[in-house]
């Protein structure tokens, strides 16, 4: 009996866990659909990251221009997965931080995010770069990645990791801008908030204890 509820009890926590990661939606209004990933002439330069992770030749479908919100209360994990850039860039959510000197797999999670936009934001700190100024780019208001010298995201859903997304600055360095949005790489995912699976887990073992008491 013991082991039947565990057994239960784990497979609707991933059941959760699933659902939980379902909770993001890209917002595509007034967004241009866009690949990264291996070089395409004309196009984009290479993504270094995207190759990196998912091998030579891959490109990978998403969005310029859009934007990330959640369509039920979660919580959010933030994972840095790599750069190729030459400015320091960050990224910053409800406090917590990831930028190019963070070592890959780094990450942080947001609990108690609620339904809607996602409110956070991206500094590219050109301060070293013979006075340059600084650039910024917010969720909610991003920038359209054909205008030189602006800092902008591309968005798309991972392929390995269903639920989650992929985050992909360009800093608006080079002259013109590259466009490959690897300056600073992420993947956001939505994440059931530990006390919800103590919670399930707790009820699940209450009622089979209950039902053993009525059988004795």
């Amino acid at each position: 009996m013991k082991r039947t509820l565990v057994t239960t009890a784990i497979a609707l926590a991933l059941t959760t866990a699933g659902s939980a990661s379902a909770a993001l939606m890209i917002d595509t209004t007034g967004a241009t659909a866009g690949q990264v990933g291996d070089a395409i002439p004309g196009v984009h330069a290479k993504n270094d990251v995207v190759v990196a992770m998912y091998g030579a030749g891959t490109q990978l479908d998403g969005w310029f221009t859009a934007n990330l919100r959640t369509t039920t209360d979660t919580s959010i994990k933030v994972e840095y997965l790599g750069k190729e850039a030459g400015y320091t860039n960050t990224f910053t959510y409800d406090g917590q931080s990831l930028s190019t000197n963070s070592s890959v797999g780094d990450s942080f999670t947001v609990n108690g995010v609620n339904i809607g936009l996602l409110l956070f934001s991206l500094f590219v700190d050109k301060a070293s770069d013979g006075g340059v100024p600084d650039l910024s780019v917010a969720n909610g208001s991003n920038n359209d990645s054909t205008i030189n010298n602006t800092a902008d995201f591309w968005l798309g859903w991972d392929p390995i990791n269903s639920g989650a997304i992929l985050l992909g600055l360009d800093d608006g360095g080079g002259s013109p801008d590259d466009d490959n949005h690897d300056d600073l790489f992420l993947r956001i995912t939505s994440v059931p908030e530990p006390s919800s699976l103590a919670l399930v887990g707790l009820g699940l073992i209450g009622a089979g204890l209950a039902s053993r008491r009525r059988k004795a």
